[in-house]
This record gives C-alpha cells, sequence and structure tokens, in this order.
C-alpha cells in the first residue's frame, strides 16, 4: 500500500485510535508495528482468528489483557548466540 493511500485512509489515527484499547506493552508495540495486509489469504487468516476468540468470549471465557507480562525482551536475549538469561529472567517465564 502506497503512503499516499494510508494518508487518505488516515491509518495513523485509525492506529492511534485502536492503541487506545490496548492493556498492555506488548499489545501497544503491536498496534505499533500494524501494516495494512497485502494478501486475501492473510486477512482471512487473521478473520478466522478473530471468530475464534469470539467463540470463547461467547462461551464465557473471559478476556483479560491486563495481567500479561510482555517477554520479547527475555525471547530477544534468546535469539543472540552466546547470550545467556539470567536466572530471575527464567524464572519469570517458567514461574
Amino acid at each position: 500500500m502506497t503512503s499516499k493511500s494510508l494518508e487518505v485512509l488516515d491509518y495513523k489515527t485509525l492506529k492511534q485510535i485502536l492503541s487506545s484499547f490496548t492493556q498492555f506493552s506488548g499489545g501497544l508495540e503491536q498496534v505499533h508495528n500494524l501494516s495494512p495486509f497485502n494478501s486475501r489469504g492473510d486477512v482471512v487468516r487473521e478473520l478466522e482468528i478473530v471468530a475464534e476468540c469470539i467463540r470463547l468470549f461467547e462461551h464465557g471465557l473471559p478476556l483479560h489483557f491486563g495481567e500479561l507480562i510482555d517477554y520479547s525482551p527475555i525471547f530477544e536475549k534468546l535469539s543472540v548466540t552466546g547470550l545467556a538469561l539470567e536466572p530471575k529472567e527464567i524464572l519469570q517465564v517458567v514461574g
């Protein structure tokens, strides 16, 4: 999608509105990294995931994301060769 298209759609404002609904830092980062889909298949796959979440919610499964912890900094360390996690970080993930 071209930058002109994103400007016409006011995509930046849409992302700001969406970010106001996030409940933890990981969600905010996901919104920040959002970009429009380039294929119909990608859209269909994501809509299937959303449909599954809606079904779980309709069956009484509460969706609380406020207590989630963003483990991405720890997982980034795991991708660096020769870098080890601190014991406290390991306990945080498995705890």
